[in-house]
């Protein structure tokens, strides 16, 4: 697997190093602190990662019952650029934005993040393909910070699909319903721009969250900026209350032990119910990628 390292530069390296540099910037918080108000953002992270052959990373098992997946997918995603890139043959370039949740578990593991184990699951599914993906994020990451940000990041690389995590941050610091859409569709159009399809994704189910801020305006316009074309909702928050309710994966229960393997779990369930959305406007996908999906 080859790794870019952004930040500095065009860098190979071993996965440990890739580790420790993450490590280095990302900060680590108890749980319960990262909804504190007023705490300064880590510096952004970036990294680029081709995606190697099917079976490599393998993500842990999951317990049953721990997060069964919806019974019908989201709407498809209508994107040419993405039907194109992920065919025999094809380039895919996929660039997931975001917070801090968008790298990962703490701190920064972001061979766990969604992100990635979504990838995987399209790699096995057109192993012919070369698949790309660019992580850019850090905590404490707005919407505005982003979409500014979206251009460039665009620009250097001819990318298909673009994987936007936001609302936590506008959330917690109150901003203002209309400012967060403006952001929205700024990098909306940039996307566009790029001939790219977008998949936003929204705020992470949480009961201390809920109690420190009010989330309808922000959901709300997440699912009118879902409305346009070349745009889909991928519904976290939903995934996770359900699970949550339903007797699965429920971080804020987790014993304190279990915790983090419970993390990289719930990353592995939402990037699988995420491959099998994006999968969803392409050709079925053959047999293996349905035993890899309903693990």
């Amino acid at each position: 697997m080859t790794y870019a390292w952004q930040r500095w530069g065009a860098w190979q390296g071993g996965r440990a190093v890739l580790a420790l540099a993450l490590a280095a910037y990302c900060l680590v918080t108890p749980a319960g602190a990262a909804w504190q108000e007023g705490v300064a953002p880590s510096a952004p992270i970036s990294a680029r990662i081709v995606l190697a052959s099917p079976g490599s990373d393998p993500p842990p098992p999951l317990p049953k019952g721990f997060c069964p997946a919806p019974s019908a997918p989201a709407a498809p995603l209508a994107s040419p650029a993405l039907r194109a890139g992920l065919r025999p043959g094809g380039h895919l370039e996929i660039l997931a934005i975001g917070s801090g949740s968008v790298l990962g578990p703490p701190p920064g593991r972001i061979f766990d993040s969604f992100a990635y184990r979504a990838a995987q699951i399209l790699k096995a599914a057109m192993p012919s393909a070369d698949i790309v993906l660019s992580l850019y994020g850090g905590r404490g990451m707005a919407a505005e910070t982003m979409s500014r940000d979206l251009p460039a990041r665009l620009a250097e690389h001819p990318v298909q699909l673009v994987i936007w995590q936001t609302g936590t941050i506008e959330a917690l610091r109150r901003v203002s319903a209309a400012a967060f859409a403006r952001a929205l569709e700024d990098g909306r159009a940039a996307v566009a721009r790029a001939g790219a399809g977008l998949i936003l994704v929204d705020l992470p189910y949480s009961r201390v969250l809920r109690m420190h801020a009010d989330l309808r305006p922000y959901e709300a316009v997440l699912r009118a900026a879902a409305t346009a074309p070349g745009v889909m909702l991928f519904s976290r928050f939903d995934l996770m209350r359900g699970w949550a309710e339903g007797g699965g994966v429920d971080l804020e229960h987790a014993r304190r032990a279990e915790r983090l393997l419970d993390a990289r779990r719930l990353q592995v369930c939402l990037g699988r119910v995420l491959a099998r959305d994006i999968l969803a406007g392409l050709p079925p996908p053959d047999s293996a990628v349905e035993r890899h999906l309903s693990r």
